[in-house]
């Protein structure tokens, strides 16, 4: 992960970046295959989901120590938001599309998702539509509620750009109060309701560690250490699941938050091995994230019609896992990595001109 401010590279949040999107896809591997198969070795379904919400912490780092680079810049908040669009809109729309046209083909493959063309347009639009008569809000790939949030903070971070204020006081200004309105009224109107959620404290925590971290400083070694297994101990023996989204943000949140500080910590003053299947796991993990389900569903398909016979229960479980890692790897060098940089060298010149357009006489 670059600190494209300073020219750094975090090899412990690619690390950790790694690891999230790994439990999460344990989250979603083991939650399905203990439907169909009861004797599966071990049940990640509640902790797995962890992942999530250390990517959001991460999200918030990652803005934080990157947005220096465009605060100097006439077009810093178009600049900005190219990338974050370069980032992650083509491969999400490329995978909605797929999902949408799939569903009106062969509806079974994608268990039974009924196109509703509202949501399908507020899916590509990242913006948040209620379906259903309980407002359930999720996009047309499920995964893809993350990015509503994610669009959220990339909306945030812009502004400060636009306005030249400092992101830590629009983050503050801006979210803190809309996670109380979120905690206090849990009733409101469904799109107000799901952006008032405390998920957004855990982006806050995340540019907080970033503010500390560039001012340099970080936590020792062993206050660094002792952070990790903090968080590894809070989320193995005393986070078992969450009924709101406000103790979900205090049993995964305050994990995520350790582990970021943690890594971060020991990086500043340990080096750090650069282990690299954990690192093309980082670099894959955006990739692994949006395909991981997909992936699932087809191998569920091909484990419900007997293709895999009796193999024992861990060895198809650690298949499933290796198969979905592959694929998203695969999609990352292949489809993700090479648009981006195509959509980035085609978006600057076209910034660039604007701006040059603007300051003529």
């Amino acid at each position: 992960m670059i600190d494209e401010a300073r020219g750094e590279y975090f090899v412990s949040l690619q690390i950790l970046r790694g690891l999230s999107a790994f439990f999460v896809l344990l989250f979603h591997v083991s939650g399905e295959l203990n439907v169909v198969i009861p004797e599966i070795p071990f049940d990640w379904s509640t902790r797995g989901a962890a992942g999530v919400d250390t990517f959001f912490t991460l999200s918030g780092f990652v803005i934080a120590v990157t947005i220096g680079r465009f605060r100097s810049k006439a077009n810093g908040w178009q600049e900005f938001s190219l990338h974050r669009i370069a980032r992650i809109v083509p491969l999400y729309w490329l995978l909605t599309a797929t999902k949408v046209m799939i569903a009106a083909i062969a509806p079974r493959l994608v268990r039974g998702y009924v196109i509703v063309w509202a949501n399908v347009l507020s899916s590509f639009l990242l913006v948040p539509f209620a379906l259903g008569y309980d407002k359930t809000v999720f996009p047309v790939l499920v995964v893809g509620w993350t990015l509503f949030y994610e669009g959220l903070f990339y909306a945030v971070a812009a502004l400060s750009l636009k306005m030249r204020l400092p992101l830590v006081r629009l983050t503050t200004t801006f979210l803190i109060p809309l996670a109380i309105l979120g905690s206090l009224h849990p009733h409101l109107q469904p799109l107000l309701d799901f952006y008032a959620q405390p998920f957004v404290l855990e982006f806050i925590a995340g540019i907080m560690i970033a503010r500390v971290t560039l001012k340099g400083w970080a936590l020792p070694p062993a206050a660094a250490g002792s952070a990790i297994i903090l968080g590894v101990v809070f989320l193995c023996f005393v986070a078992s699941g969450h009924e709101t989204q406000t103790s979900r943000v205090i049993f995964f949140g305050i994990p995520g938050a350790l582990f970021t500080a943690g890594f971060v910590g020991l990086e500043k003053f340990v080096r750090l091995p650069h282990f690299k299947p954990l690192a093309v796991l980082g670099d894959a993990s955006y990739a692994i994230y949006l395909t991981h389900t997909q992936i699932l569903a087809v191998l569920l398909i091909l484990y419900k019609a007997g293709l895999f016979g009796h193999i024992d229960p861990f060895i198809i479980m650690a298949g499933f896992v290796a198969v979905m890692c592959v694929a998203g790897v695969a999609t990352f060098y292949l489809f993700e990595r090479p648009v981006k940089r195509a959509l980035l060298k085609w978006g600057h010149p076209i910034i660039n001109t604007r701006i040059a357009t603007s300051a003529l006489p």
